[in-house]
């Protein structure tokens, strides 16, 4: 697992430490666009822990045609437009910058654009609680909503997969015992179950 994505794990730490000043870009030097989904996932993969995610919509930013920082929103799935109550609810998936770059003032800018062309009631976010203290949304206008419960993944051959992907159903389905538990089966599978601390969950409200 000490293998997964080291090089974005530095960067984040780098970041933290206020040491990626080397290739640090300020937004207003940056155009802001829709970005297609096959280059979006490729950015992800390559600059995010938990990669690529299927969303409905991507912005980001490019210095000098080049893609340093990048948002991915999608519908929730349990408000959709025009479902319960009304509510026409969005759900930020995904944040990230180019691996080793700073870039000032880019998830404001990203998120502009987003409240600018988007009808939206709520835009709500779920931070993990691993990364540390939470102020980055306090930073882009979120109100703090509530705390999630402790959460877990799975480790496979020393790499993180996310618990979807081995929930009991799946794995009946798969031709698993059904009189098994999810964890009786992944442990026999040698796949291992990691406890995480839960999110800090996140909303912003449409000011329309």
């Amino acid at each position: 697992f000490t293998g997964h994505k080291k090089d974005i794990v530095k960067s984040i730490i780098r970041n933290k430490l206020n040491l990626n000043t080397r290739n640090r870009i300020y937004a207003r030097k940056c155009k802001v666009k829709y970005v297609d989904s096959k280059e979006a996932n490729m950015f992800l993969e390559n600059n995010h822990l938990k990669g690529k995610c299927k969303s409905k919509l991507y912005i980001g930013l490019y210095y000098k045609n080049l893609l340093v920082s990048l948002m991915s929103f999608g519908k929730t799935r349990t408000f959709m437009n025009g479902g319960k109550n009304g509510i026409n609810k969005y759900e930020l998936h995904r944040f990230c910058n180019k691996i080793d770059h700073s870039i000032v003032g880019g998830a404001s800018k990203i998120l502009k654009m987003f409240k600018s062309k988007v009808n939206f009631d709520e835009l709500i976010s779920y931070y993990d609680k691993s990364f540390g203290y939470k102020s980055f949304y306090e930073n882009i206008g979120f109100y703090f909503l509530s705390e999630t419960p402790i959460n877990y993944y799975y480790i496979k051959s020393g790499l993180r997969k996310h618990r979807y992907n081995y929930n009991k159903a799946k794995l009946v389905k798969q031709g698993y015992n059904k009189y098994k538990t999810e964890r009786e089966i992944t442990k026999e599978l040698g796949i291992y179950r990691i406890y995480g601390p839960g999110n800090y969950k996140y909303i912003l409200k449409s000011n329309t």
